[in-house]
């Protein structure tokens, strides 16, 4: 599944989070993944895509449910962890 966040292709495969760009000075487009990190403050794991840092599940969610609005940060639209381990994706 393939989608685009901020102007990006993002993929979500073998369990991890892939995007699609040129690295570098070189001039051929490949997928490379996208590790992130844990924030400080929150707790989170996060990634940046093209310069714009996006909570981890949130990405996921988006991948699989493209019409959901990613920018949106309301009350209402909210993504609740089931087990309560905000560091687990799955």
């Amino acid at each position: 599944m393939e989608v685009i966040i901020n102007d990006t292709k993002i993929k979500y495969e073998e369990g991890k989070i892939w995007s699609y760009y040129k690295w570098g000075k070189s001039k051929i487009k490949k997928w490379y993944i996208i590790n992130g990190c844990i924030d400080k403050v929150s707790g989170y794991k996060r990634v940046c895509i093209n310069y714009k840092s996006y909570r981890y599940h949130r990405v996921i969610f988006k991948i699989f449910n493209k019409n959901w609005d990613i920018e949106e940060c309301s009350i209402f639209n909210l993504i609740d962890h089931i087990d309560r381990n905000i560091l687990n994706n799955n």
